[in-house]
């Protein structure tokens, strides 16, 4: 694994990939996906992947995982979690911890699963749970699956804690289930954890606001000022003369600053590097600069830029902040 392959600790609440989105936009970062997706009621290890890393979430080594799970008994769920409909089982003879025991070792090893109603499984081209939640009837088909430990942490009826090891394809809200069936008590997943994904474990997992500022630090070392560059290198550009309505520093950046213009007929915001010559943002506010325009539009640090400023000098050349791997084929770096 690498630098661009990491875990945060995602709470109860959100989805998998609103994490995804609010890291995503909180720090700028264009390229970003997870390994394995968390329910909504989970909580845990979330493996994120940034850049070249998301070809790495399929790794065979981020395929073993690990979770804590309270199963209650005594009743089903319509989505096999603590959010369904509840049906409750009448039960004579609660089973015994010695009848639990050989339960479970039914379902260690290679097993067929039915995922439930409620995930994110393809039936009939679409996503499960939305066709569930419209009141369809959903029947998903057995798969494979592996789960190579289960051990119980504690028994108190109703409730039922075990940690899980599992590989690839398990949903531990229809082991719960299945668990449910075979003692005859029925059974659904009242919490859940998620410790380990591979070697990533909850203790050393980043929080969603320290992920944003590991990667907020990562992009603002990325984007670098270059050294001078001659204008006539931009001569395919379309240079325009706009005066200045705001000028100020994007947060936790030394570079960057967002600079919005007025052309006349319509204002531009403009993500650019502040030139040696104008030490302080609000210098630039009224002043009339030139602006290079008709470049593709692109996002740094959240903020969209439809072209780059070049401060001009004298000497007829500029301070120009590009990504180092997107200065302009032709241009000259001095």
């Amino acid at each position: 694994m690498t630098e661009n392959v990491f875990a945060v600790y995602k709470p109860k609440g959100p989805t998998s990939n609103d994490v995804v989105q609010e890291i995503k936009k909180g720090s700028g970062v264009r390229k970003i996906g997870h390994g394995g997706t968390l329910d909504p009621l989970a909580r845990g290890v979330l493996v994120i992947g940034v850049d070249e890393g998301t070809r790495l979430l399929t790794a065979d080594e981020l395929k073993e995982k690990e979770y804590l799970a309270d199963i209650k008994l005594g009743e089903y769920s319509s989505t096999d979690d603590e959010e369904g409909e509840k049906a409750p089982i009448e039960i004579a003879n609660k089973p015994e911890i010695k009848e639990i025991n050989a339960t479970l070792k039914m379902f260690i090893g290679k097993i067929s699963q039915t995922p439930p109603p409620y995930s994110a499984v393809k039936f009939q081209g679409k996503e499960a749970y939305k066709l569930a939640r419209k009141g369809k009837e959903v029947r998903l088909s057995p798969r494979p699956a592996e789960i190579k430990e289960i051990e119980v942490l504690d028994y108190s009826w109703p409730i039922l804690k075990l940690r899980v090891v599992t590989g690839p394809g398990v949903y531990i809200r229809s082991l719960a289930r299945d668990i449910g069936e075979k003692l005859g008590t029925g059974g659904y997943v009242a919490d859940l954890e998620r410790t380990r994904v591979g070697r990533f474990e909850a203790k050393d997992t980043l929080s969603i606001e320290g992920a944003i500022d590991k990667l907020k630090g990562e992009l603002k070392n990325r984007y670098t000022v270059s050294d001078m560059i001659t204008i006539d290198e931009f001569k395919k550009a379309e240079i325009k003369i706009g005066r200045v309505l705001v000028a100020e520093k994007v947060p936790e950046t030394d570079k960057l600053l967002r600079l919005v213009f007025d052309f006349g007929s319509e204002e531009r915001q403009i993500i650019s590097g502040i030139a040696t010559s104008f030490p302080d943002p609000s210098v630039l506010v009224g002043k009339e600069l030139p602006v290079l325009v008709n470049l593709e539009p692109r996002e740094l640090k959240g903020l969209v830029s439809d072209g780059m400023l070049i401060a001009t000098g004298s000497n007829e050349k500029a301070i120009l902040l590009v990504p180092e791997s997107e200065v302009p084929p032709g241009s000259i770096v001095r």
